[in-house]
C-alpha cells in the first residue's frame, strides 16, 4: 500500500530522533575501558577484555567477587588506599551494570564509588570518572537534571587534574553532557561541544574519532541537516570498523544509525541494505539483557523502513516485537519505550484504529513530558500527532491539544532557527511545519496568526539580527569564501567526495563551530502577538497574511492548499481558506504562457500559435481562488492593503488580479504592498528619505565582449545553463533612456556608474550606502539544474537551489562560468547579501524576473529579493517577469514622481500600475496581455512600517499619457487586425 501522506509530514520527527531514543551501543567507546586506572589488584586477567567486547555479564561476575574482597578489606582496615581500591572496582562494576542496562544498580554503585572517594580524599581524577558514570548511568535512566550535575561535576574535578592527559578525559565528559544536552533538547549547547571536542580529537583515535562523528552524526539528524549527517555516519562507520571491526555492538548501532540517515534522504535502497546488516547482527547478539535492549532499537527503526515502504502490518510486527524487551528490562516508563510507542500508534491509525492510536500518542506525549520537557522535538512530535489524530477522528478534546502541540512547536521552531548556519537553519525549516495542523483545523484563528507572526520570515529576521555589531566578522568572512569556493567546486561538477569537496567541508565546519561557539546561547523573549500588529495598522488599511500548508483529511488525500489571515484595524482576525497549490500553479503557467506569447509578438521572435487558454480568465480564477475570499472579509473603505504571499503566491502580482465585475486589483485599492512578515510592520522607518542622500546609478546598455576563449574542464549542467545565459546577452535598448530620465530625480553628490564602471568591484566598494540603488542591466533565474527527486534535497548536497537567479554587470561575458573569478560580474543572492547596503531606502532592479527564486513556505524567496534584504536594504522593487526596455523608463519616471512626492513607495508603484491599467479593454487580448506584460511585474517589498495614502498625487506628465495611449493605440489595432481577419476566415 502506498504511504499514507497525511502523516508524513509530522511523522517525519519519529524517524528523526529515533537514533538517540533507545538504549544505545553497550559500552560508549568514548570512555576508554581502562579510565578508572585500576590497579593490579583490580586487573583480573580478562576482565578489561570482557569489558571491551561487550560481555558484562561475565565481567560482572569477575568484578563482584573482586568487591567482596575490597569489601573485606576495607572493614578489617578501613585506611584511604583500600577505600580508594574499592572506589576502583566499583567504578568498572558501575560501567558494567550500567551497559548491562540496570541502570538503578549501577547509579548505587558509582554513588558508592563517589562517596567513597570523597571519604578517602582519593585523587580527583579517579572521582571524577565515578562522576562521569554515575551521570551517564542516571542519563540511561532518564533522570536528565541530576545527569547535568553529576556530568558538569566530573568536568570540573577532571579539569583540575594537572596531567598530560587531562584534556582526554575532559573531552570524555564533556562529550557525555553534549549527548544529555542533544537528548534534552539543547540542540545548540550539545553541536557546539561536539565540535569542539572533534577538533581536540587526534586523528589516530580511532574509537574516539569513531563514536565523536557518530554523535555529531546523530546531531545533524535530529536537527533534520541529513546531508551533513550522513557524511559524519559514514566517517563514524570506517573508523569503527578499524577500530573494533564490523560486527561490534558499536559498529552495529553505527551502522544502523546510517541507515536511519539514509532513510530520511530518500536513498530506500541503501537504507534497507544497512538496516538489513545491523538487524541481522543485532539478532545474533540478543542473548543477553543489553543485546536484546540493542536488537529491540534495531527492530524499531527497522519498522521504519517498512512503515515507508507500505508494510504498516510488517512494521507493527516489529514495533510489538521492540516492545518487549524494553518493558522487561526498563519498566514502564523508560524514556526508551516513547519511540516504539510512537511508531506503534501510527501503525494503529494507518490500519484504521485511530482510539487506540490516540491512547499510544498520549502515553509518548506523558513520557516525553515527564522526562524532557516540553521543549523538545520529541514532546511536539507527540503532541502534534496526538492533535491530528484527535481531529481526524473527531475524538474529545482535539481543540485544546491543537492548541498546546502548536503552542510547543513553535517554542523548538524559534529554537532551533537560532543557532547553526544558514543551510543547516535552512534544512530544518523545509522539513518544519508548525502551521498545517492549526489550518487543516481552522478552529482558532487567533492562534494561526500568532503562529504566522512568529514563524514566518523568521531566520532572516535572526541572520540580520546576528550581522549587526557581530565581533566574529573576520571568521564570518572566512566561513562565507570558503563555502562559495566549495560551492563553486560542486557547480562545476565535481564530485562532492573529492579531496578537494572533503577538505573545504572540514575547513567549513571548523569556521562554524567556532562562530558558534561565540554565539549566546538562545533564550526565550517575549513575543509579539496579532495585537500588535493591528496596533500598527491605519485607518482602511487591512493586512492579509497568506500561508500555505497541508490539507490533512482522513481519506490520506492531503493537499497543499493555501489560506489567508485577515487582520482589521479593529476586531479579531479571520482565518479565511482559499485554494489549492495545483490549481495556483495551473492558472500562474496559464498567465506565464499568454504573457511569454506576447512578448515573442512584440519582439519579433519566432511566430508560434497562441496558448489555448486566454489570459483574462487566468487573472479571473486567480482572484476567485485566492483573492476573492479575502476580498469578502474586507469592509468597503478599505483602500490600503498590505500583502504577505507564502510559498507560491510570491510569484503573483496581486495588482492585475481581476474582480468579479473586471476590476484589476490595482483599480479597487489606493495602494498595495509586500512585506516579509507581520513583524516588518513594527519596524520605525530608519532609512532616510529619497533625497536625503546620494543615489547610486549601475546602468548597463551593452555589455564587455568576450576576452577570447577560455580553456576550462567540460561545463556541468548548471555551467551550460549559466553559460547559454551569458553568451545571449545583448544591448539593452532602454537603458540610457531610463539613465537620461533618472537625472531629473538624482539629489546633489549622486553617482552614475556606465561601462566598464559598472562593475561588481564598484558595487562591492560604495563607501557609503546609497539613499536609492537603481540597477538597469539584465537579471536571470536558471531552471533547476537537477532532475525531479523523490524527497527535499539538503541545501549542503544542492547549492544550485542557492544560485539560480542573480543580476549580471558590464564584464559578465569575459570571464567563463568556472574562471573562478572574484569579481566576474555576476552577482547572485549571496553575493548581493554581502553588498553595503544597511542604511538604503531602495534598490531597484530594472531588470526581468529579479523576483524569482526557489519559494520556501514561511521564508519567502531564496534569491535576489532575500540577498537584498540581507544587505540591509529597506524597500526593493524587483519584478516577477521580463520587462519591456520600450515601457519600463516611463513606468520608472512615474514611479520615481511619485515616490518622491509622496515619499510612500508602494503607493508609487501601485499607482504607476492603476494608471497604466486604466484604458484597457478586457474584451481586447493583445491589449490586456501587453497592458499586464508592461506593467504587472513590478513588486515593492518592504520592511518597515505602514505610510499614510497620500490623496494629493502630481499628474503625471504630457508625455507618459501619450505612452499610455500610444500603447492603447497599438493594442487596438491589433484587436482591429484580428477581427478583421477573423471576418475573412469566416466568409
Amino acid at each position: 500500500m502506498p504511504f499514507p501522506a497525511r502523516i508524513h509530514p509530522l511523522y517525519a520527527l519519529a524517524l528523526t530522533l529515533l537514533a538517540g531514543a533507545a538504549p544505545g551501543p553497550a559500552q560508549d567507546p568514548g570512555t576508554p575501558r581502562n579510565e578508572a586506572g585500576v590497579t593490579e589488584a583490580a586487573e583480573t586477567p580478562g576482565t578489561a577484555e570482557l569489558i571491551e567486547l561487550g560481555r558484562f555479564d561475565e565481567a560482572a561476575a569477575d568484578l563482584n567477587e573482586l568487591r567482596a574482597q575490597w569489601e573485606e578489606e576495607v572493614e578489617r582496615n578501613p585506611s584511604a588506599e583500600n577505600n580508594s581500591q574499592l572506589a576502583r572496582v566499583l567504578i568498572w562494576l558501575g560501567a558494567v551494570e550500567n551497559g548491562r542496562a540496570n541502570f538503578d544498580k549501577a547509579i548505587r554503585i558509582l554513588e558508592q564509588a563517589a562517596y567513597l572517594f570523597i571519604d578517602s580524599g582519593g585523587p580527583p581524577a579517579l572521582r571524577g570518572s565515578a562522576l562521569d558514570g554515575l551521570g551517564r548511568a542516571l542519563k540511561r535512566a532518564g533522570r536528565y537534571d541530576e545527569a547535568e550535575i553529576a556530568l558538569e561535576e566530573a568536568i570540573a574535578m577532571r579539569e583540575s587534574v594537572d596531567a598530560d592527559d587531562r584534556d582526554r578525559w575532559v573531552n570524555v565528559s564533556r562529550t557525555h553532557l553534549a549527548l544529555l544536552y542533544l537528548t534534552m533538547g539543547r540542540y545548540q549547547e550539545a553541536g557546539r561541544i561536539l565540535h569542539e571536542v572533534l577538533e581536540d580529537t587526534p586523528a589516530e583515535s580511532t574509537a574516539q574519532q569513531a563514536m565523536v562523528r557518530s554523535y555529531l552524526g546523530r546531531y545533524y539528524h535530529t536537527i533534520r541537516s541529513y546531508a551533513r549527517a550522513r557524511e559524519f555516519s559514514e566517517q563514524a562507520l570506517e573508523f569503527a570498523e578499524e577500530a573494533w571491526g564490523r560486527d561490534h555492538p558499536n559498529t552495529i548501532m553505527i551502522l544502523d544509525q546510517f541507515g536511519l540517515t539514509l532513510l530520511r534522504q530518500g536513498d530506500i535502497p541503501l537504507a534497507r541494505a544497512a538496516m538489513e546488516e545491523a538487524a541481522a547482527s543485532a539478532a545474533a547478539q540478543a542473548t543477553n539483557r543489553n543485546g536484546s535492549l540493542r536488537y529491540a532499537t534495531v527492530l524499531n527503526n527497522f519498522g521504519n523502513l517498512l512503515i515507508l515502504e507500505g508494510d504498516v502490518a510488517g512494521a507493527r510486527s516489529r514495533f510489538e516485537a521492540a516492545l518487549d524487551p524494553l518493558r522487561r528490562f526498563l519498566g514502564g516508563d523508560h524514556p526508551a519505550l516513547a519511540p516504539t510507542w510512537n511508531n506503534l500508534a501510527y501503525s494503529y491509525q494507518a490500519q484504521g484504529e485511530p482510539e487506540l492510536a490516540a491512547e499510544y500518542f498520549a502515553k509518548v506525549r506523558d513520557n516525553y513530558l515527564r522526562h524532557v520537557g516540553p521543549h523538545h522535538q520529541r514532546t511536539v512530535e507527540a503532541m502534534t500527532n496526538l492533535a491530528l489524530t484527535s481531529h481526524l477522528a473527531g475524538l474529545d478534546g482535539a481543540h485544546e491539544q491543537i492548541a498546546e502541540a502548536v503552542r510547543a512547536h513553535e517554542r523548538v521552531f524559534l529554537r532551533l532557527v537560532s543557532f547553526g548556519s544558514e543551510r543547516q537553519r535552512l534544512n530544518y525549516l523545509q522539513r518544519a511545519d508548525p502551521l498545517s495542523l492549526p489550518c487543516t483545523a481552522g478552529e482558532d484563528p487567533e492562534l494561526i496568526a500568532n503562529t504566522l507572526l512568529r514563524t514566518k520570515g523568521r531566520l532572516l529576521d535572526a541572520l540580520l539580527a546576528e550581522d549587526t555589531g557581530a565581533s566574529d566578522a573576520d571568521l564570518k568572512m572566512e566561513w562565507r569564501e570558503t563555502q562559495q569556493r566549495l560551492d563553486q567546486l560542486l557547480l562545476s561538477g565535481a564530485h562532492p567526495d573529492g579531496a578537494d569537496s572533503t577538505r573545504l567541508r572540514a575547513r567549513i565546519a571548523a569556521l562554524e563551530a567556532r562562530i558558534e561557539a561565540a554565539r549566546p546561547v538562545a533564550a526565550d523573549s517575549r513575543e509579539s502577538t496579532w495585537p500588535d500588529v493591528q496596533a500598527a495598522l491605519l485607518p482602511n488599511s487591512a493586512f492579509v497574511d497568506f500561508v500555505r500548508f497541508t490539507r490533512f483529511s482522513e481519506s490520506g488525500e492531503d493537499p497543499d492548499a493555501y489560506g489567508a489571515i485577515v487582520i482589521l484595524p479593529e476586531g479579531p482576525p479571520r482565518w479565511i481558506p482559499l485554494g489549492l497549490e495545483d490549481s495556483l500553479q495551473n492558472w500562474l503557467g496559464v498567465m506565464r504562457d499568454r504573457l511569454d506569447y506576447r512578448a515573442g509578438q512584440i519582439t519579433g521572435a519566432a511566430p508560434r500559435d497562441p496558448p489555448a487558454l486566454r489570459l483574462e480568465p487566468a487573472l479571473r480564477t486567480l482572484h476567485d481562488e485566492f483573492f476573492a475570499p479575502v476580498a469578502a472579509a474586507l469592509p468597503d473603505e478599505t483602500t490600503l492593503l498590505c500583502l504577505c504571499p507564502d510559498g507560491s503566491l510570491n510569484f503573483l502580482s496581486f495588482a492585475v488580479l481581476l474582480d468579479e465585475g473586471g476590476r484589476f486589483l490595482a483599480h479597487r485599492f489606493d495602494t498595495g504592498v509586500y512585506v516579509s512578515s507581520g513583524r516588518d510592520l513594527l519596524a520605525a522607518k530608519s532609512a532616510p528619505g529619497l533625497d536625503a542622500a546620494p543615489w547610486s546609478v549601475f546602468a548597463v546598455s551593452d555589455f564587455a565582449p568576450p576576452a577570447g576563449e577560455v580553456a576550462a574542464p567540460p561545463l556541468s549542467r548548471f555551467e551550460e545553463q549559466l553559460f547559454t545565459f551569458l553568451a545571449g546577452l545583448g544591448p539593452i535598448a532602454g537603458a540610457r533612456k531610463e539613465v537620461a530620465m533618472l537625472r531629473r530625480f538624482l539629489p546633489e553628490g549622486s553617482h552614475l556608474y556606465e561601462g566598464d564602471a559598472a562593475s561588481e568591484e564598484t558595487l562591492r566598494s560604495l563607501e557609503a550606502p546609497p539613499a536609492v540603488l537603481h540597477l538597469v542591466t539584465h537579471g536571470f533565474f536558471l531552471p533547476d539544474a537537477g532532475e525531479p527527486l523523490a524527497h527535499l534535497e539538503d541545501f549542503d548536497e544542492a547549492p544550485t537551489r542557492l544560485y539560480r537567479s542573480g543580476i549580471v554587470l558590464h564584464g559578465a561575458k569575459r570571464g567563463h562560468p568556472a574562471s573562478g573569478e572574484a569579481h566576474d560580474d555576476i552577482l547572485f543572492a549571496s553575493d548581493v547579501a554581502g553588498l553595503p547596503l544597511d542604511g538604503t531606502r531602495l534598490v531597484t532592479l530594472s531588470s526581468c524576473e529579479s523576483a524569482l527564486g526557489e519559494a520556501l513556505a514561511g521564508e519567502g524567496v531564496l534569491g535576489l529579493r532575500r540577498g537584498f534584504a540581507l544587505a540591509g536594504a529597506e524597500n526593493f522593487l524587483l519584478t516577477l517577469w521580463p520587462v519591456s526596455d520600450a515601457s519600463t523608463p516611463a513606468f520608472m519616471k512615474r514611479f520615481y514622481q511619485l515616490a518622491v512626492a509622496t515619499d510612500n513607495l508602494g503607493q508609487a508603484v501601485w499607482q504607476t500600475q492603476r494608471e497604466a491599467l486604466d484604458a484597457v479593454d478586457l474584451q481586447d487580448d493583445a491589449g490586456l496581455e501587453e497592458a499586464v506584460l508592461r506593467s504587472g511585474p513590478f513588486v515593492l517589498c518592504q520592511r518597515a512600517a505602514l505610510t499614510p495614502v497620500a490623496t494629493a498625487l502630481p499628474p503625471p506628465g504630457p508625455e507618459l499619457r501619450m505612452l499610455w495611449l500610444v500603447l492603447g493605440a497599438a493594442a487596438l489595432g491589433v484587436w482591429m487586425v484580428i477581427l478583421v481577419f477573423a471576418k475573412a476566415v469566416r466568409r
